[in-house]
């Protein structure tokens, strides 16, 4: 998970260029919802600007960074139903996290220190694309669903993204925008496996290890293969940028292209690079583990991941 950087203004033009009148349209909803106190099904905007996230994010979910295919430009599914518009602050309720289930299984011992958001949610936030950005279905659908965890004291009458953070202190972190924690002053990798920066103090030591327990970041086969083939890719362009002045020009251009904001797996591949950088050696038996896990897609090989 990497910050996808960009400011308020520079968002609200992107989606007037495509849909002028969505910002008049989502003032009437939410006065319409704050009245209420509730945002019915039949009152969503929210898709209709859809595709200016995924844009912005290159066409990978938010959360995991795994790639989500473009529409099909001639009308067909072309995998649009693969993921949707995710509210950071659920719409109509919050309900807490972890389950029972999830704290046993995935073995949380600091579930005792998390709080929830504001149990009635955020109607108010329903319509604003501040609280947007688009995610997979297993990390919208499957896993975060109406939850929110939070370290501080939930305020639902804060109506700024700052002042709410600042009062409710979340686990999770929205990483479309210019401000709020940036997910990678959290997490650090090996190979394809992350885990907490060893130098976190205990509320962001909290936070990166809900991030990862959440969203499954270190067990989900599918991101765990995904990353593997991409640091093959990689590891082999930077070698070709180093010893091969042929191809270096073209090499160090995939790289840049690899370590973009907007592509794949950005953040475990910057992770990468820096190791490459620091201890080739190290960085070529991860190479090694990776290309036998992506070429047997073996669950039993996760064991050799450190």
């Amino acid at each position: 998970m990497i910050r996808i950087a960009i400011a308020e203004r520079d968002l609200c033009a992107r989606i007037a260029a495509v849909e002028p009148t969505w910002e008049s349209r989502a003032k009437e909803r939410t006065a319409n919802a704050v009245a209420k106190q509730r945002v019915d099904d039949g009152d969503g905007i929210w898709s209709d600007i859809k595709h200016v996230f995924m844009e912005l994010q290159g066409w990978k979910c938010m959360y995991c960074e795994k790639p989500m295919p473009r529409p099909d430009p001639k009308g067909g599914a072309g995998g649009k139903v693969e993921y949707d518009v995710e509210h950071f602050r659920p719409k109509n309720r919050v309900q807490p996290w972890p389950t029972a289930r999830v704290a046993e299984s995935r073995s949380i011992d600091y579930a005792a220190k998390l709080k929830h958001g504001a149990a009635s949610g955020y109607v108010h936030l329903a319509f604003d694309p501040w609280n947007y950005g688009v995610s997979c279905k297993v990390c919208n659908s499957e896993l975060k669903g109406d939850r929110f965890p939070i370290l501080g004291t939930a305020s639902p009458r804060a109506k700024r993204r700052r002042e709410l953070d600042a009062k409710e202190r979340p686990c999770l972190v929205l990483p479309i925008g210019d401000e709020g924690q940036d997910p990678e002053g959290l997490l650090e990798w090996h190979g394809p496996t992350v885990r907490p920066r060893a130098d976190l103090g205990d509320d962001d030591r909290v936070r990166a290890m809900a991030l990862i327990d959440f969203f499954e970041l270190d067990t989900r086969q599918d991101l765990l293969l995904g990353r593997c083939v991409a640091i093959v890719l990689l590891y082999d362009w930077l070698e070709d940028a180093r010893r091969d002045s042929q191809l270096r020009v073209e090499a160090e251009a995939c790289i840049e292209q690899l370590l973009a904001d907007q592509a794949t797996f950005a953040g475990c591949l910057r992770g990468y690079r820096d190791l490459y950088r620091r201890d080739r050696g190290e960085a070529l038996q991860w190479r090694q583990r990776a290309r036998r896990y992506a070429a047997s897609k073996e669950p039993a090989l996760l064991a050799m991941l450190p």
